[in-house]
């Protein structure tokens, strides 16, 4: 849905080549030295203000990072009389699906997928907010960081979604790829209602040079979404 948007900009983070991923001190310069070369001038009259705020709607969810957005937005709000709106990042992850969707119901289960979440969750949704209890989730490391990671080591860039993704497209052949998944015995772990994705990285990085990056890519796409299905089941 286009939700009337008349500006958007946005910059990726940079990441020194080989690392995976930036300590919160960096994320926290960074967006802040980024802020001042997106903000454009706009002859628009501003109503109100929504930023992130912290990672959950939860008494206690904290992250340095979001003390970037949540004081810019308010700043903003507060200078131009606008009403403030908190968000939390995991509530903006469901928003922007619930309105693609054009969903119309209260509760609905989702499944939060980022760079370092992963959880099958029960959803409410509250006028603009969502509460959200989890229901599964991931135990160790998540399916946004065995991708990263996985791309770090087959010598891409952080953050490596997309060129998973894009070698991952270029395999077709599901025999094939299904008889090397028995033969290196790769297998989900969900253990009562919590899954496991470091055990995958692990096995999946001593094959980097036995097979390409493309067919390390499926298998790792494949097993995460084979993981959340089994997930969603129980």
């Amino acid at each position: 849905m286009n939700k009337n948007i008349i500006f958007n900009k946005t910059i990726l983070l940079d990441v020194k080549a080989g690392e995976k991923g930036l300590r919160q001190s960096d994320a926290i310069f960074k967006h802040i030295k980024n802020f001042t070369t997106i903000v454009d001038k706009q002859n628009i009259e501003i109503l109100a203000v929504c930023a992130s705020q912290k990672p959950r709607d939860l008494e206690g969810s904290y992250m340095p990072v979001f003390m970037v957005s949540n004081s810019i937005g308010l700043l903003i709000a507060n200078l131009v009389g606008a009403k403030y709106i908190p968000y939390s990042h995991q509530e903006n992850h469901i928003s922007a699906v619930y309105n693609h969707l054009n969903l119309n119901q209260d509760n609905f289960f989702g499944v939060h997928l980022s760079g370092g979440t992963t959880e099958i969750l029960k959803c409410s949704k509250h006028d603009y907010k969502y509460s959200t209890d989890i229901i599964s989730a991931t135990m160790d490391i998540s399916a946004g960081q065995l991708l990263d990671r996985l791309a770090v080591s087959m010598g891409y860039s952080f953050p490596g979604g997309k060129y998973i993704d894009d070698l991952a497209s270029n395999v077709s052949n599901v025999k094939e790829l299904s008889e090397i998944k028995k033969r290196i015995n790769l297998n989900i772990s969900l253990k009562e209602y919590g899954f496991h994705f470091s055990g995958i990285e692990t096995k999946l990085k001593k094959y980097i040079d036995i097979y390409s990056n493309e067919v390390i890519s499926k298998l790792a796409i494949d097993i995460i979404g084979e993981t959340l299905v089994q997930g969603i089941k129980k």
